[in-house]
């Protein structure tokens, strides 16, 4: 009985150290964009962007044309956010999606990174996170209204931005 119990906690102990579909997807960073890379270094790799400011700790960010598609989710006309921390360095990543493709988003991202947690209202927008993997999150920032919706696609590091 102690064997099995010992088995057991073993099991548990294993699979929470082990990294999950986040983290083994965007450890080293997203699309060519490490985390902590500094402002110089992104504008060198993603020239042509617009700064702005941001909610980010850093209150700065980097926005680019983007219109790739994401988990097979066309984009077009879209743009990619680069948010800076504190010491102005890429903390967190947000794609833009068309509104209209909210549910083939959610969709996809059900299948990469199971269940997402209760949708959470954040002032105008529905915000559904996935359980933190490691250090790391992802979450999807949809208007509540659609008319005139916005869809984001969000990865970031833990504790560093909101998303």
């Amino acid at each position: 009985m102690r064997a099995i119990a010992l088995g057991c906690i073993a099991l548990a102990l294993s699979t929470t150290a082990s990294a999950g579909p986040i983290a083994d997807q965007f450890a080293a960073g997203v699309g060519g964009v490490s985390w902590g890379m500094t402002l110089d270094e992104l504008l060198g790799i993603r020239p042509g962007g617009e700064q702005f400011f941001s909610t980010a700790p850093g209150e700065r960010g980097y926005a680019v044309a983007d219109d790739a598609p994401l988990y097979g989710v066309p984009r077009p006309e879209m743009r990619t956010q680069y948010h800076l921390g504190k010491d102005n360095r890429v903390t967190a990543i947000a794609f833009g999606v068309p509104y209209e493709r909210r549910e083939q988003l959610l969709a996809e991202l059900l299948l990469l990174f199971g269940q997402y947690q209760k949708p959470v209202v954040s002032g105008t927008a529905l915000v559904y996170r996935w359980p933190v993997d490691g250090r790391l999150g992802v979450s999807v920032r949809a208007s509540r209204e659609p008319k005139n919706g916005i869809l984001e696609f969000w990865v970031m590091v833990k504790g560093e931005t909101r998303g």
